[in-house]
């Protein structure tokens, strides 16, 4: 992807999916002002990899972006929720690790989120469920863990978390488990022999005593 593309002022919508483009996607977005304009971003289906470009979180105009069925990898950067117009964001089919920042729960504008198929671990934020505007949302296949948040697993049905292997509460069939209530101790103490003893010669002095 050529430098100057991430530096065009009037630039607002710029499609290069389908193609065979390789590299690493350029981290200069939004660097000094630049693309400032920039609405519609989609770099689907080529071979672009090296990690997530952080710089992204500086277009604050940016709408909507793909990367999906790329190579890309790294993590998601937390400053992505500067992008308080983002409607659809898109990077299924990469290889994206670690976990899913809460800080997307405060982009109150996405309506599409689809992060399946990617190496995503940890539990699904809380903070997603706040998205009321949220339509779609997928984060099947990848290595989360823990209960997916109510009103998520209420709102859309079983394939938005499949192929998630220790991910629960989303179905009937994936119920999480329940926490057992500690045993109480028994305030009964048991007896030791020394005890029974004790108490056995007791007894036989009262009956003795008595039939004196």
């Amino acid at each position: 992807i050529p430098v100057s593309l991430t530096r065009s002022a009037s630039l607002q919508f710029l499609a290069l999916d389908h193609n065979n483009l390789s590299g690493p996607i350029l981290n200069t977005w939004g660097n000094n002002n630049t693309s400032p304009s920039l609405r519609v971003l989609t770099l689907d289906h080529n071979s672009l990899s090296g990690p997530f470009p952080s710089s992204l979180s500086k277009l604050t105009q940016l709408q909507d972006f793909s990367f999906s069925h790329n190579k890309i990898s790294g993590t998601l950067p937390s400053e992505l929720s500067k992008l308080t117009k983002l409607r659809t964001m898109d990077i299924s089919s990469n290889s994206v690790s670690g976990q899913i920042p809460s800080t997307l729960g405060n982009i109150s504008s996405l309506a599409h989120l689809d992060l399946s198929q990617n190496k995503l671990a940890g539990e699904i934020p809380i903070s997603i469920s706040d998205l009321k505007g949220l339509s779609f949302f997928n984060v099947s296949y990848n290595n989360l863990s823990g209960p997916v948040p109510t009103l998520l697993s209420q709102k859309f049905n079983s394939t938005s978390f499949v192929g998630n292997l220790q991910l629960c509460g989303y179905s009937v069939s994936t119920p999480c488990p329940t926490l057992k209530p500690p045993r109480r101790k028994s305030s009964h103490r048991n007896l030791s022999t020394k005890d029974i003893l004790l108490i056995a010669s007791g007894a036989l002095l009262i009956v003795l005593l008595i039939l004196v």
